[in-house]
């Protein structure tokens, strides 16, 4: 899962398994979402080492099983490593072999 050039996350193929590579995201942090229109502040929440879920059985995240399947996570961190050499990552300040400069349209005037 990649958001604003960031690598956030990678997940196996079946879908079971997701590991949260660190970074930091916006949270409400369990705090209602706002009152009259008026959206509550978000607060910043690091991830500070990988983190992974089995989404079969824990859908909201709650239960982190890295240090109990440690299989899983070396597989998966090489996985990220393998789309991070392809298409970059600015949380690790790399680019990507297959990165490439958007097309662009020839001026029209």
């Amino acid at each position: 899962y990649y958001a604003q050039n960031e690598l956030q996350a990678v997940f196996t193929g079946d879908g079971r398994w997701k590991l949260q590579l660190p970074h930091t995201f916006r949270s409400l942090a369990g705090r209602p979402g706002g009152t009259n229109g008026i959206p509550a502040k978000y607060q910043n929440t690091p991830i500070v080492q990988a983190e992974l879920y089995d989404l079969s059985t824990d859908i909201g995240e709650k239960v982190n099983l890295a240090s109990s399947n440690p299989a899983i996570v070396e597989r998966l961190l090489a996985e990220a490593e393998n789309a991070r050499a392809e298409l970059g990552d600015s949380l690790t300040q790399r680019g990507g072999s297959g990165v490439r400069e958007p097309g662009r349209l020839a001026d029209s005037k």
